[in-house]
């Protein structure tokens, strides 16, 4: 099972998809965009459900083991588009100005450093990406960006999730364990997956980014009118941010 596998995995047992997805659909339906980059696709997770609603997705990610499977979800659905391996610093150059609506989701932005990375993390790839996603967008653009919940960046002890659902046929158990290291910014996370009696274990990193501290990432990248706003099936808290 390779990481894209494995994620798409822990995506399916921690959410409730179609509640999540009348959300997002809620969102943009009230914003009412005409051109949406998903820049951070991933395995297609409710972006190709979305696109199936008919809006105008353009997706890129930075990882070719991502995209292969996003290939073989949209395929599956049989819905219609070509995603883009893009790193995010790749966005400006390639999309100047063209969406009125970005989003990043699933968290993806406290991992722009690198998953396997354990040296402490590097505020500078952050704000870069942030940058580029400002350039992306149209004037009166939005940015859709969610991040770690302030309950769990708050946790003084290590954080513990147990979760286990029975998803397309498959019994699906995630346990997982979070340590956080504040003074060099970095969270590491410990994953154990079982499906159908066969286990996966991952390591992985991701940036320590309290929420004051994005909102002031966003701010110097040009942001205007950001706030934090409640997503029903979201267990990431969200931010909308204007350009």
């Amino acid at each position: 099972m390779n990481i894209a596998q494995f994620w798409e995995a822990c995506l399916k047992v921690s959410y409730n998809e179609k509640k999540l997805l009348t959300s997002l659909d809620g969102i943009l339906k009230n914003r009412q965009p005409r051109r949406i980059l998903d820049c951070a696709c991933g395995t297609g997770f409710l972006t190709l459900d979305l696109i199936a609603r008919g809006y105008d997705i353009t997706c890129s990610d930075g990882s070719k083991q991502m995209l292969r499977e996003f290939r073989k979800n949209a395929q599956r659905k049989k819905v219609s588009v070509k995603p883009r391996l893009l790193k995010w610093e790749q966005l400006a150059k390639n999309f100047p100005q063209e969406f009125d609506f970005v989003m990043c989701r699933g968290s993806s932005l406290i991992y722009a450093s690198g998953w396997d990375r354990s040296r402490k993390q590097n505020e500078h790839v952050i704000r870069e990406s942030i940058s580029n996603f400002y350039q992306c967008l149209s004037p009166g653009g939005v940015l859709y960006v969610d991040t770690t919940a302030a309950t769990n960046l708050k946790a003084s002890r290590p954080e513990r999730n147990r979760l286990k659902r029975q998803v397309e046929g498959s019994v699906i158990s995630l346990d997982e364990t979070v340590v956080t290291d504040k003074k060099n910014a970095l969270r590491t996370w410990e994953s154990s997956l079982e499906v159908d009696g066969e286990s996966f274990k991952l390591r992985r990193y991701s940036h320590y980014l309290p929420h004051g501290r994005l909102k002031s990432l966003l701010r110097g990248c040009g942001f205007k009118r950001i706030r934090k706003v409640a997503v029903s099936g979201e267990h990431y808290d969200v931010f909308l941010a204007e350009k």
